[in-house]
């Protein structure tokens, strides 16, 4: 390799104004289309990318219920509302800690109650705090309205769901009876029956009064208006069976709420794609602060909320602070290690400025292949650059030895690009997986190092001066006299090794394995919260799954969802399966449909309609 790079030092020594135009030109190059890069947030990008895989992609990718974001309003615990009325202000703190203050009488007399027993006997037990439900409703409304008012300038939210308005049960139930035929299956005629009967139809009438009469906003009497004879109720349960598995929800004069009625619940649909990272981390910060302000007006309650949008961008900002974390903390040892046993204040930036250059030449070369990766991958990559650190030290620290540019390469340039290929062709390796998060990895590391090497080899030794050259000799005697420690004339430190080797060999195997994709990414205290009061007060502890059926045509695909619905019906029925949402009964192939509208014509004899 030294004849490739002497001669080429030779040659730019003699030419300092082109080694410094290559160089700056080369830089400003790969520093602006590096910092073109996009990166994706996505956290998915770590699992294998099969056949199967990028199916389900295709078909849960524009699934808009995985985007929302569930906002949850309940009452504060006392726990809670105790840590903020710490944080209240200095004069309210004097007013609390006199005696006069009438608030202050009441914590007085509980004082006195502990001192005699007796009187404990006659309080009651606390009881957790409530509010009520059209507080929280209330409350709900609030926050929706301040919501969707700061967002006419970004246009980040697309709708909130927190009301079911009387005019969309109508709508649907009108939806409902113009297509009824095409709905009705075998099973309903039998209530069919039961409905017809002249006795029936007096005694609904009769309630069809009654209903009329007592209906203040006339949604009732749009109803009765159009299903007399209350055929609805024979498809009842179609309904509820599509129904269930989406969750149970209480309805309270049009406002959602989980079953119990102490959290009131919203759903906020974002108007951007989950993988547009930026609109998203802007769409989480307007509703933490507009949580924040909203939270400080009533303290009584806590607002909390979880999604996959949410979820998203913890992942990143935890990914971006330790990336900072991490690479600020490696620099700052290598630092410190370098100006003890280094003295030249130059050796800082001989030391980092390959590892950047390195760097940026991956960031743009990505650039210029795919025009984006994970973030993730940038922030596993980051490991790399220490990796990167040590040719650069191989290099500099001969330098500080022989203190000649020319006999470094002669030295240092075979052993480098060794090391520096195999180092490749093992990150190389990771771009046969199928894994694209593990690829970008690869690429980047593999990249990086190229540009790190090339730098250190062809740029960094025009920049020695042999005559001004000087180092830390104690530092570096004690480095030499670790380096050259006889451990094979130790006996004691050799069984040592033998001993550790031997315990380790019998003890890998005690160390387990989260199988648990759930864990992959960084979970935020407040969204983990938010999700177990959600899975305890909606979902009764129960997780959710989504599965979904692929085909060429529509109808194929309807039909094969039958097949899904077969399945999970006869899971339920050994226990595996809770419950779940039978869309089957709302999306129907083309040909049952014509067969259900045949057997409705067929079954309206005269008779019946007379």
């Amino acid at each position: 390799m030294e004849r490739i790079f002497i001669p080429l030092y030779r040659f730019l020594s003699r030419r300092r104004w082109l080694m410094y135009t290559l160089l700056i030109l080369s830089s400003v190059l790969f520093v602006y289309f590096g910092l073109k890069v996009e990166y994706e947030e996505n956290i998915a990008k770590l699992l294998p990318q099969t056949e199967k895989a990028t199916e389900s992609g295709l078909a849960f990718g524009n699934l808009r219920v995985k985007d929302k974001i569930f906002i949850q309003l309940h009452a504060r615990q006392e726990g809670e509302k105790q840590e903020r009325d710490n944080q209240d202000k200095p004069e309210d703190r004097e007013d609390r800690d006199n005696p006069k203050n009438p608030e202050n009488l009441e914590s007085l007399e509980s004082l006195e109650s502990l001192e005699n027993p007796e009187s404990l006997e006659d309080q009651e037990s606390p009881t957790p705090p409530t509010i009520s439900h059209e507080t929280l409703a209330a409350y709900t409304d609030e926050l929706v309205e301040a919501l969707m008012a700061r967002d006419t300038a970004t246009h980040y939210i697309a709708h909130i769901l927190s009301r079911i308005e009387d005019d969309l049960l109508v709508n649907g139930l009108d939806y409902a009876l113009t297509n009824v035929p095409a709905f009705v299956d075998e099973s309903c005629y039998a209530g069919f029956d039961t409905l017809l009967t002249p006795e029936a139809i007096d005694r609904q009438m009769a309630l069809n009064y009654t209903l009329v009469m007592e209906d203040e906003e006339g949604s009732t009497s749009t109803m009765v208006g159009q299903d007399p004879a209350a055929l609805r109720m024979a498809l009842l349960p179609q309904g509820k069976a599509l129904a269930g598995g989406i969750g149970g929800y209480t309805m309270i004069d049009g406002q959602l709420f989980s079953p119990d009625s102490t959290v009131a619940l919203a759903f906020l649909s974002p108007n951007f794609n989950s993988f547009n990272s930026k609109a998203g981390t802007d769409l989480i910060e307007m509703l933490e602060e507009e949580i924040e302000t909203f939270e400080e007006q009533h303290p009584e309650v806590e607002v909390i909320f979880h999604g996959s949008p949410v979820q998203s961008v913890f992942n990143s900002r935890q990914i971006k602070a330790d990336l900072v974390l991490t690479v600020g903390l490696s620099l700052l040892v290598i630092c410190v290690v370098i100006g003890l046993c280094f003295r030249n204040k130059s050796t800082m930036w001989m030391l980092l400025a390959p590892v950047v250059y390195g760097a940026f030449f991956a960031l743009a070369c990505i650039w210029w292949m795919k025009g984006g990766m994970s973030l993730m991958a940038v922030g596993i990559g980051a490991l790399v650059l220490g990796v990167a650190l040590s040719y650069c030290l191989h290099v500099l620290t001969h330098y500080k030895y022989v203190s000649d540019p020319e006999q470094v390469l002669r030295d240092q340039s075979t052993p480098v690009c060794l090391g520096c290929i195999t180092t490749i062709g093992a990150f190389f390796a990771l771009l046969f997986t199928q894994s694209d998060l593990l690829k970008d990895f690869g690429l980047f590391a593999s990249l990086a190092m190229v540009g790190t090497t090339l730098f250190a080899l062809i740029f960094l030794p025009h920049f020695f001066r042999p005559e001004k050259n000087r180092r830390n000799e104690r530092a570096f005697r004690l480095l030499d006299r670790i380096n050259t420690y006889p451990i094979d004339r130790h006996r004691p430190l050799r069984w040592t090794i033998v001993a550790v080797c031997v315990v380790t060999f019998f003890t890998a195997s005690w160390v387990g394995f989260d199988s648990n994709l759930r864990n992959i990414g960084y979970n935020e205290p407040k969204v983990i919260r938010s999700n177990e009061l959600y899975a305890e007060k909606v979902n009764r502890g129960l997780a959710s799954m989504y599965y979904a059926a692929s085909a060429p045509t529509l109808d194929s695909a309807l039909i094969y969802n039958k097949v899904i619905t077969a399945t999970l019906d006869s899971l339920q029925q050994a226990g595996v399966v809770k419950q779940f949402s039978r869309s089957s009964a709302l999306f129907i192939p083309t040909t049952e449909q014509e067969e259900r509208i045949a057997r409705w014509a067929e079954y309206w004899t005269p008779q019946r309609v007379d």
